[in-house]
């Protein structure tokens, strides 16, 4: 029995082996990027495609840190966070809507560099983490509302232009409301009332 099972695996390890390597060239390595071999920008400019990428990515990961804002132990943290899942997974949504529109596919994911932020954010607690995520949530903001104007300028797909155009307000929203409550914790205030 020993005999047969040798010879069996002699031959299955090998198969084994070619059909992983046969699925490795067919779709790449695995990774946590993964879902990435399915970008398709479809009918969208290279530039229109690489903001909808961007806008993705970003929206997934307010929505991730927004739900990881959930452990906080300051009440307007958290409804902050609450209102980042809300807003930018209902954005998400439009976003993938009008890409598939358009033939084109968006990363489902976010960036290695954005998980290292998601991993650094996850391992504080306490007031550390509350000004760590809101001070995150100034910079993020800022840099998304710059990026969203000069797509509303800039992008050449008529119903791409009218999303960042709509979104730039909601985020320079988000931006303010981020912005006092980091004054706020920088004041040492409570947010709980």
């Amino acid at each position: 029995m020993k005999t047969s099972m040798i010879k069996r695996s002699g031959i299955l390890a090998p198969l084994a082996l070619g059909l992983g390597l046969l699925a490795i060239a067919q779709y790449g390595p695995l990774s946590a990027r993964a879902a990435d071999a399915a970008e398709n920008p479809g009918q969208l400019s290279a530039a229109d495609y690489k903001f909808a990428t961007t806008a993705a990515r970003g929206g997934t990961l307010e929505v991730t840190l927004g739900n990881l804002a959930q452990k906080s132990t300051q009440q307007a943290v958290k409804q902050f966070g609450q209102r980042m899942v809300d807003d930018h997974g209902k954005a998400g949504k439009q976003l993938n809507d009008l890409a598939a529109q358009k033939g084109a596919m968006l990363p489902a994911g976010i960036s290695d560099e954005q998980q290292k932020e998601v991993d650094r954010l996850s391992l504080l607690n306490g007031p550390d983490f509350d000004r760590a995520y809101v001070a995150f949530m100034v910079k993020a903001h800022k840099a998304d509302l710059k990026e969203f104007k000069r797509a509303a300028q800039d992008v050449q797909d008529p119903d791409l232009k009218a999303f960042a155009a709509n979104m730039a307000p909601t985020i320079q929203e988000h931006l303010s409301m981020a912005q006092a409550l980091d004054e706020n914790l920088k004041s040492g205030m409570s947010l709980n009332n």
